[in-house]
């Protein structure tokens, strides 16, 4: 059985794309007032009777999510911060604190409604004016988070039964200072040509993906006579475009895109869409009901350089059946997930029916997540990846966790070797903890510590000769490229004299990627931290020129690279850049850097040790075929 492999991709030194499955989300917040004793508990949202025309169109919404997710969001994890956990006597069976805020400026979003999924049922409670919300337990035991939705924002909403957020309640305890942070809708400006550039007037646009979840994000929109419409998609969406033909074209919602607020979808000639139907059963030959499945096209070579495929998921009937449309036909890697069962993997070509799936027992890990002092966290994530080689990782678990206890157990492993990760806001991710699971075993780990960190400080400036101090520029500290772990991405957004800080950084050289509407983005590689200590930084941004759309400049050897193993693998070089110049063409494996091994280095030391200054050189050792040789590279400024 195939498995699935993370595509790892840096583009010489970035692919800034993988950032959203991480994106930060919650922060430390001040608790909002208790209800008075016995009185009505404020942040409650209206009772069914209030609204029993909205609550009945929600709640077949949900069952019909249940039922059948055409395109379910696949669980996106919320790197959570370091909130407390405190006594609450008058919290009887257990209270969650904090507040709803809009991700792009800050502010409180007040009527934001958070579902819970507790034991089966759901349970709402809405944000007051100030974006505070608080949840009274009913019972002790998990809460999970399964919506979170406001006017004017796109919703959270992975698939219902799958969402990786979890309170777990505890009497007499509460968990205060979480933030939820929604994105606000983002208008975009698409233009639909056919392969000659001419204006597709009717095409229907709509976006699909991973993203496009049981709350739907926007309905199709028409193209107009020239071939134009608006529609709203969040960062790293895929906008598909159709017309009669069949002609398909697809665009990726990129950095370039988001800054610029246009995107341009190219329609060619294309096969019809197929799907891919069956069953999900265990090992007894029973049903499994609410399975998650999911298509993902199993192209080989690179994600950065793969063309656009949707991915498409759908959730098992009672008799354990689902059926996944949309899909382009070729080979597509189905993955499954179900509660008390093994997560697994097989290779389908799509069109295809009457395909079985067979779920085994599951494995899981549990143990406990602590600062550097040895005191448990409230708030935090845990990280499974599973081994594939001495450099490659797959991930395959991300669960956040709000418990002031620190407990953590993540199940619906498989076997084999995996590795462990914790991530908490201030702090630096811990080291990773290697674990050994066979089928149905449940392993404990005990304590998953957190490692001191440092801070990034910085202004950001633009404009002519770069004299404007910009606000609002995003500045992203990259995760897997530096830290060794998944893509999670610590962020900050400068302040109206553009300054930013960046908490929690790891110790050692890092990089930055920062952007502004209006300006080109910037990679900053080799930027060294030191725990306990904070990084002075100044970064310049070039603006754009008229309509020029924004580009990302960096510096490095101009290599599209991924983990295989236990080596680096060139899945494109870009032109003009050094890798070109040196004769290094894609399948070649970069076996060392300067000198050291890459898997002595592991993948993100690797690829720091790759990056460098404009104009510096690089040795690296190269396999082609079974030829090694050392190739001195140059590292140039390029932009992509």
């Amino acid at each position: 059985m195939p498995r699935r492999r993370i595509g790892l991709i840096v583009g010489v030194l970035v692919l800034f794309g993988l950032s959203w499955a991480f994106r930060e989300r919650f922060d430390v917040d001040a608790p909002p007032p208790p209800a008075e004793p016995n009185g009505p508990d404020p942040f409650a949202a209206p009772e069914p009777s209030e609204r029993d025309a909205a609550r009945a169109r929600r709640d077949q919404r949900y069952a019909e999510a249940r039922r059948r997710a055409d395109v379910p969001a696949a669980p996106r994890a919320l790197v959570p911060p370091e909130a407390r956990g405190d006594a609450a006597p008058d919290a009887r069976h257990g209270r969650l604190e904090g507040t709803v805020l809009s991700r792009s400026d800050g502010e409180p979003v007040a009527g934001a409604e958070l579902t819970f999924e507790v034991r089966g049922a759901s349970r709402s409670v809405r944000s007051d004016a100030q974006g505070r919300f608080r949840l009274e337990a009913r019972e002790p035991g998990p809460h999970v988070l399964a919506v979170a939705e406001a006017e004017g924002f796109f919703p959270w909403s992975p698939t219902w039964g799958h969402s990786p957020v979890r309170f777990d309640a505890r009497p007499g305890r509460v968990v205060r200072g979480l933030r939820v942070r929604l994105d606000p809708k983002r208008v975009l400006a698409v233009e639909v040509v056919d392969d000659e550039g001419r204006p597709m007037a009717g095409a229907t646009v709509e976006v699909r993906g991973a993203l496009a979840g049981p709350v739907p994000l926007e309905p199709a929109a028409p193209t107009d006579a020239e071939g134009r419409t608006r529609l709203a998609a969040p960062r790293d969406a895929i906008v598909e475009a159709r017309a009669e033909g069949p002609r398909v074209g697809r665009a990726r919602v990129d950095l370039a895109a988001e800054l610029a607020g246009r995107l341009r979808i190219t329609l060619a000639p294309s096969d019809a869409a197929v799907a891919i139907a069956g069953r999900v059963v265990d090992t007894e030959g029973q049903p499994v009901d609410a399975a998650w499945v999911r298509a993902r096209r199993s192209d080989a070579g690179p994600v950065a350089t793969r063309p656009l495929h949707p991915e498409v998921a759908a959730l098992t009937d009672a008799e354990g059946a689902f059926v996944l449309r949309g899909l382009d036909p070729g080979a597509h890697d189905l993955e499954v997930r179900a509660a008390g069962h093994a997560r697994e993997a097989s290779r389908v070509d799509a069109p295809a029916a009457d395909v079985r799936l067979v779920l085994g027992a599951a494995a899981g890990i549990r143990g406990r997540v602590v600062d550097p002092e040895g005191a448990p966290l409230a708030a935090f994530a845990v990280v499974v990846d599973a081994v594939i080689g001495p450099v490659e990782r797959s991930l395959r678990e991300v669960r956040e966790v709000y418990a002031d206890d620190g407990r953590f157990e993540v199940g619906g492993l498989g076997s084999g070797p995996f590795e462990v990760r914790a991530i908490a806001e201030g702090h630096a991710p811990s080291a990773p903890v290697a674990v050994d699971l066979r089928p149905g075993s449940w392993r404990e780990v005990g304590d998953v510590t957190l490692r001191s960190s440092g801070r990034i400080r910085g202004v950001v400036r633009g404009g002519p000769e770069g004299r404007t101090r910009l606000e609002d520029a995003r500045v992203s500290l990259e995760g897997r490229g530096t830290d060794g772990a998944l893509a999670v991405r610590r962020e900050a957004r400068s302040d109206q004299g553009g300054n930013f800080v960046l908490e929690g950084v790891g110790e050692g050289p890092r990089s930055l990627t920062v952007a502004a509407p209006g300006h080109h983005a910037r990679i900053l590689s080799g930027i060294a931290v030191v725990a306990g200590e904070t990084r002075e930084l100044e970064v310049a941004l070039d603006p754009t020129e008229g309509d020029e759309s924004p580009r990302l400049q960096l510096v490095g050897i101009g290599a599209v690279l991924s983990a295989d193993g236990d080596v680096l693998v060139v899945g494109g070089v870009l032109p003009g850049g050094g890798a070109e110049r040196a004769g290094i063409a894609p399948g070649d494996a970069i076996l060392a850097v300067d000198g050291a091994s890459v898997e002595a280095l592991g993948f993100g030391g690797a690829i720091e040790r790759i990056r460098g200054a404009e104009g510096s050189l690089v040795s690296l050792r190269v396999r082609r075929g079974e030829d090694v040789r050392e190739v001195s590279v140059e590292r140039v400024r390029v932009e992509t």
